[in-house]
């Protein structure tokens, strides 16, 4: 198809199509040979699309809606079609939801992951040439797994095609950002205490005297977060929300870093003038999961204050919910080494209610079956680790599951069948 030109949108299309469609990314001899054994076809042209988008298979449930302005190849045309069979023999799976499931694993595994690949490499780069050995270990830290990174790209998905690439570029950097903050302050009991206004300054315009200009690696993470901002249309709207949430994280982050002995108590004298359930608001606050979603919320044109608002709303549940099932997952290594955990105030029971209202929550938003299908791959992540003992109890991780509903569920038994993990920095 031609640059620019568009794919009939509700198209239907079947899950073992999506393998066929395109060329996979493979070059020279595997390509070649792919093709003699017909696993590879051509590229297509747009009849070829159009008549894809034209059948249906037997079972009516594997479809697709292909809104991109052209079909590319697939990485993993086989986990797509896995996906997509799990999540269709779930009772009460809506056509729509399908079409939601389909356009953003194939947008995904196409589009999105490449670049996510790609940008890791080069912050890992510059991290491995960082001269201080102490420093460029807080660095290298979040590498060892780069789940953060690939679920900050996923919300990429949200955004218009023409703003996919600044937005990924700005996702990986500011969740790097977030997580060298992190890293830096929880192991570094001497670092600098200004470290945590680098939350908010890589979303705002540089101050007049850089405090983080000696470091340049941080300083490159905020050039590039600060660039990214600037280039999504509607960030002058975002901004003012996406800044407050990134001084609630800096005050949490300041406490849950500081005194073991006194976190509890000072964490609640935080979060009791904002109302809400201490630990749950706490917990949303330590993500910046938020602030992605209002990151791929700027890339629209013509944003009303009134959306970012709604948008972070719906996203504190699912912060908060990302935080919990990472502690419910860690809780044996927390425990053994002392770290706070915000799972001692909350019952399993919370957990599963706090699973349906981000559910809920997300789904009343706009394009809300996309959003539905970011919270299913989160906690499918979460629940897909090798540690994650814990998920076939009905008040942990299964019953999280199956709170949030399809595709939550089916994503995780393929994500652990096919053991799927996030793209590493290469």
């Amino acid at each position: 198809m031609g640059k620019g030109a568009s794919v009939e949108r509700s198209g239907r299309l079947r899950g073992d199509e999506f393998a066929n469609l395109g060329k996979r990314r493979l070059s020279g001899e595997d390509l070649n040979e792919k093709r003699k054994q017909g696993l590879v076809g051509a590229e297509p042209d747009g009849q070829t699309v159009r008549d894809a988008c034209d059948r249906r298979d037997a079972s009516g449930r594997l479809l697709a809606e292909l809104d991109a302005p052209h079909v590319v190849a697939m990485q993993s045309g086989d986990v797509a079609e896995l996906c997509l069979r799990e999540a269709s023999r779930a009772t009460h799976y809506s056509d729509c939801s399908a079409r939601a499931l389909a356009a953003v694993i194939v947008r995904y595994l196409t589009t999105i992951q490449p670049h996510a690949s790609r940008e890791l490499a080069r912050w890992r780069r510059r991290a491995l040439a960082i001269p201080d050995p102490r420093v460029r270990a807080h660095v290298l830290h979040p590498y060892s797994a780069d789940e953060s990174a690939a679920g900050a790209a996923l919300f990429a998905v949200l955004a218009p095609w023409r703003h996919q690439l600044v937005l990924v570029r700005l996702l990986v950097a500011y969740v790097l950002l977030w997580s060298y903050v992190d890293a830096r302050t929880e192991r570094d009991p001497h670092a600098d205490p200004r470290l945590y206004d680098a939350l908010l300054d890589g979303l705002r315009e540089p101050l007049p005297a850089d405090p983080f200009a000696d470091d340049v690696y941080l300083a490159a993470l905020l050039a590039a977060s600060r660039c990214g901002c600037a280039a999504l249309p509607s960030w002058a709207t975002v901004a003012p929300t996406a800044l407050q949430l990134a001084d609630d994280g800096r005050a949490v982050q300041m406490i849950n870093h500081g005194s073991a002995a006194t976190a509890p108590a000072r964490l609640r004298a935080w979060a009791e003038p904002r109302g809400g359930v201490w630990p749950e608001m706490c917990a949303a606050a330590s993500s910046p999961l938020a602030i992605h979603a209002l990151m791929a919320l700027a890339a629209h044109p013509q944003v009303d204050p009134d959306d970012a608002a709604s948008m972070a709303a719906a996203y504190g549940p699912v912060s908060a919910l990302g935080v919990l099932c990472d502690h419910l997952i860690d809780a044996t290594e927390d425990h053994a080494a002392g770290s706070h955990s915000y799972l001692r105030y909350v019952d399993s029971r919370d957990l599963i209610d706090l699973a349906d209202r981000a559910c809920r929550g997300v789904r009343q938003l706009d394009a809300g079956e996309r959003h539905g299908v970011i919270l299913a791959a989160m906690t499918a992540m979460f629940f897909s680790r090798p540690n994650a003992s814990n998920t076939t109890e009905p008040h942990g991780g299964r019953g999280i599951l199956e709170a949030i509903g399809p595709p939550a569920p089916q994503l995780r038994a393929v994500l652990r069948a096919t053991h799927i993990r996030p793209p590493r920095a290469r």
